[in-house]
């Protein structure tokens, strides 16, 4: 029983670890582009479904 158990514990770590990696990559990217792209009205061609 315990052999099974260590068999699904290796799968689900990976996939919290890739999961940690986009969270950390989102933050950090949108901090600085949102803030530049909401005060660019220049370019309302990307934001069209926004509005």
């Amino acid at each position: 029983m315990q052999t099974a158990v260590t068999v699904p514990l290796p799968t689900a770590p990976p996939a919290q670890v890739n999961v940690q990696k986009v969270f950390t990559r989102v933050p950090y990217n949108p901090r600085q582009p949102p803030k530049r792209i909401i005060q660019q009205p220049n370019k309302p061609s990307l934001q069209p479904p926004i509005g």
